[in-house]
Protein backbone atom coordinates (compact mmCIF):
# COMPACT_ATOMS: atom_id res chain seq x y z
CA UNK A 1 0.00 0.00 0.00
CA UNK A 2 1.41 3.45 -0.55
CA UNK A 3 -0.03 5.48 2.43
CA UNK A 4 2.22 5.70 4.06
CA UNK A 5 4.86 5.80 1.75
CA UNK A 6 7.94 3.81 4.17
CA UNK A 7 4.84 0.71 4.15
CA UNK A 8 7.32 -2.15 3.63
CA UNK A 9 10.45 -0.23 2.85
CA UNK A 10 13.51 -1.99 2.68
CA UNK A 11 16.16 -0.02 4.57
CA UNK A 12 19.54 -0.94 5.86
CA UNK A 13 20.27 -1.80 9.50
CA UNK A 14 21.10 0.68 12.34
CA UNK A 15 24.15 -1.25 13.28
CA UNK A 16 26.95 -1.97 10.89
CA UNK A 17 25.73 -5.11 9.11
CA UNK A 18 24.93 -7.40 6.56
CA UNK A 19 21.40 -6.95 7.11
CA UNK A 20 18.28 -5.14 6.20
CA UNK A 21 15.20 -4.52 8.27
CA UNK A 22 11.60 -4.41 6.11
CA UNK A 23 9.60 -1.66 7.62
CA UNK A 24 5.83 -2.34 8.84
CA UNK A 25 3.33 -1.92 6.44
CA UNK A 26 0.42 -4.01 4.61
CA UNK A 27 0.40 -6.13 1.13
CA UNK A 28 -2.23 -7.76 -0.67
CA UNK A 29 -1.04 -10.29 -2.94
CA UNK A 30 -4.02 -12.41 -5.47
CA UNK A 31 -6.24 -12.01 -3.22
CA UNK A 32 -4.53 -12.64 0.25
CA UNK A 33 -3.33 -9.88 2.71
CA UNK A 34 0.06 -9.57 4.77
CA UNK A 35 0.71 -7.09 7.51
CA UNK A 36 3.80 -6.86 8.80
CA UNK A 37 3.59 -5.48 12.36
CA UNK A 38 7.18 -4.85 13.36
CA UNK A 39 10.18 -3.93 11.58
CA UNK A 40 11.35 -7.31 10.03
CA UNK A 41 15.13 -8.20 10.02
CA UNK A 42 16.90 -10.13 7.13
CA UNK A 43 20.51 -11.20 6.96
CA UNK A 44 22.25 -11.17 3.82
CA UNK A 45 24.97 -13.51 3.07
CA UNK A 46 28.88 -12.50 3.19
CA UNK A 47 30.03 -10.55 -0.10
CA UNK A 48 32.40 -12.57 -2.18
CA UNK A 49 36.12 -11.26 -1.82
CA UNK A 50 36.35 -10.54 -5.56
CA UNK A 51 33.32 -9.78 -7.59
CA UNK A 52 29.60 -8.73 -7.06
CA UNK A 53 26.16 -9.81 -6.77
CA UNK A 54 22.40 -8.70 -6.87
CA UNK A 55 20.19 -9.78 -4.09
CA UNK A 56 16.19 -9.55 -4.29
CA UNK A 57 14.21 -8.93 -1.14
CA UNK A 58 10.79 -10.26 -1.85
CA UNK A 59 7.49 -10.65 -0.69
CA UNK A 60 6.46 -14.63 -1.15
CA UNK A 61 2.97 -15.78 -1.65
CA UNK A 62 3.68 -19.63 -1.31
CA UNK A 63 0.43 -21.40 -2.45
CA UNK A 64 1.30 -24.88 -0.41
CA UNK A 65 2.08 -23.42 2.66
CA UNK A 66 -1.04 -21.23 2.00
CA UNK A 67 1.89 -18.37 3.48
CA UNK A 68 3.35 -15.02 2.93
CA UNK A 69 6.63 -14.19 4.07
CA UNK A 70 9.45 -11.91 3.30
CA UNK A 71 12.80 -13.45 1.56
CA UNK A 72 16.35 -12.90 0.58
CA UNK A 73 16.53 -14.28 -3.04
CA UNK A 74 20.75 -14.16 -3.33
CA UNK A 75 22.65 -13.61 -6.98
CA UNK A 76 24.90 -15.30 -8.06
CA UNK A 77 28.49 -13.24 -8.00
CA UNK A 78 30.03 -12.26 -11.04
CA UNK A 79 32.10 -9.22 -12.69
CA UNK A 80 28.89 -8.17 -14.10
CA UNK A 81 26.26 -9.89 -11.81
CA UNK A 82 22.63 -9.81 -12.41
CA UNK A 83 19.15 -10.11 -10.89
CA UNK A 84 17.93 -13.45 -9.48
CA UNK A 85 14.95 -14.85 -10.95
CA UNK A 86 11.45 -14.52 -9.07
CA UNK A 87 8.93 -16.44 -9.53
CA UNK A 88 5.10 -15.95 -10.64
CA UNK A 89 3.63 -19.74 -10.99
CA UNK A 90 1.34 -22.06 -9.69
CA UNK A 91 3.49 -22.58 -6.74
CA UNK A 92 4.78 -19.04 -5.16
CA UNK A 93 4.00 -15.24 -6.52
CA UNK A 94 7.09 -12.67 -5.41
CA UNK A 95 6.66 -8.82 -5.11
CA UNK A 96 9.95 -7.49 -5.40
CA UNK A 97 10.44 -5.03 -2.64
CA UNK A 98 14.20 -3.89 -3.29
CA UNK A 99 17.06 -5.29 -4.74
CA UNK A 100 20.66 -5.06 -3.31
CA UNK A 101 24.02 -4.42 -4.75
CA UNK A 102 26.43 -6.08 -2.70
CA UNK A 103 29.97 -5.20 -3.38
CA UNK A 104 33.14 -6.91 -3.54
CA UNK A 105 34.54 -7.19 -0.09
CA UNK A 106 31.58 -5.07 1.63
CA UNK A 107 30.89 -5.86 5.41
CA UNK A 108 28.07 -3.78 5.38
CA UNK A 109 24.94 -2.54 3.37
CA UNK A 110 24.42 1.12 3.40
CA UNK A 111 21.13 2.62 1.87
CA UNK A 112 23.29 3.75 -1.49
CA UNK A 113 23.08 -0.08 -2.42
CA UNK A 114 19.72 -0.51 -2.26
CA UNK A 115 16.96 -0.08 -4.63
CA UNK A 116 13.16 0.64 -3.88
CA UNK A 117 11.16 -1.74 -6.23
CA UNK A 118 7.73 -0.82 -4.69
CA UNK A 119 6.87 1.48 -7.48
CA UNK A 120 7.90 -0.50 -9.80
CA UNK A 121 4.33 -2.44 -11.51
CA UNK A 122 6.20 -4.80 -12.97
CA UNK A 123 7.74 -6.27 -10.07
CA UNK A 124 5.22 -5.02 -7.69
CA UNK A 125 3.27 -2.19 -7.40
CA UNK A 126 1.36 0.12 -5.23
CA UNK A 127 -2.32 -1.01 -4.09
CA UNK A 128 -5.24 1.16 -5.55
CA UNK A 129 -7.83 -0.66 -5.47
CA UNK A 130 -8.43 -4.51 -4.04
CA UNK A 131 -11.31 -4.81 -6.55
CA UNK A 132 -11.56 -3.88 -10.01
CA UNK A 133 -12.64 -0.05 -10.55
CA UNK A 134 -15.63 0.74 -12.48
CA UNK A 135 -16.27 3.51 -14.14
CA UNK A 136 -18.50 5.84 -12.77
CA UNK A 137 -18.60 8.81 -15.15
CA UNK A 138 -22.12 7.36 -16.49
CA UNK A 139 -23.68 7.04 -12.69
CA UNK A 140 -22.52 10.31 -11.87
CA UNK A 141 -24.05 11.90 -14.70
CA UNK A 142 -27.54 10.52 -13.99
CA UNK A 143 -27.63 11.29 -10.68
CA UNK A 144 -26.58 14.96 -11.81
CA UNK A 145 -29.43 14.94 -13.98
CA UNK A 146 -32.07 13.56 -11.60
CA UNK A 147 -30.63 16.03 -8.87
CA UNK A 148 -30.96 18.83 -11.45
CA UNK A 149 -34.32 17.72 -12.27
CA UNK A 150 -35.40 17.43 -9.11
CA UNK A 151 -34.17 20.98 -7.76
CA UNK A 152 -35.87 22.03 -10.99
CA UNK A 153 -39.79 20.72 -9.99
CA UNK A 154 -38.75 21.99 -6.17
CA UNK A 155 -37.73 25.33 -7.25
CA UNK A 156 -40.92 25.22 -9.49
CA UNK A 157 -43.34 23.99 -6.52
CA UNK A 158 -41.79 26.66 -4.02
CA UNK A 159 -41.96 29.45 -6.41
CA UNK A 160 -46.21 28.69 -6.99
CA UNK A 161 -46.74 28.18 -3.28
CA UNK A 162 -44.48 31.48 -2.59
CA UNK A 163 -46.50 33.32 -5.15
CA UNK A 164 -49.97 32.13 -4.06
CA UNK A 165 -48.53 33.30 -0.59
CA UNK A 166 -48.13 36.92 -1.09
CA UNK A 167 -51.29 36.53 -3.18
CA UNK A 168 -52.83 35.68 0.04
CA UNK A 169 -50.84 38.25 2.10
CA UNK A 170 -52.17 40.81 -0.68
CA UNK A 171 -55.39 39.89 -0.76
CA UNK A 172 -55.63 40.32 3.48
CA UNK A 173 -54.13 43.15 3.42
CA UNK A 174 -55.98 45.26 1.29
CA UNK A 175 -59.36 44.79 3.15
CA UNK A 176 -57.72 46.41 6.46
CA UNK A 177 -56.95 49.84 6.86
CA UNK A 178 -55.61 52.17 9.05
Amino acid sequence: FITPATQLKVVPQDTPSMGVNVLVGDAYINGYWYRNDNVYPLKLSNANGTTERIDLVILRLDYSSRSIYLKVLEGTSDASPIEPSYSRDSDYYDLVLASIRVGKSVTTITSSVITDKRNDSNVCGYVHGVVDQIDTTDLFSQFRASFSNFMDQSNASFNMWFADLKESIKYDTDKFTV
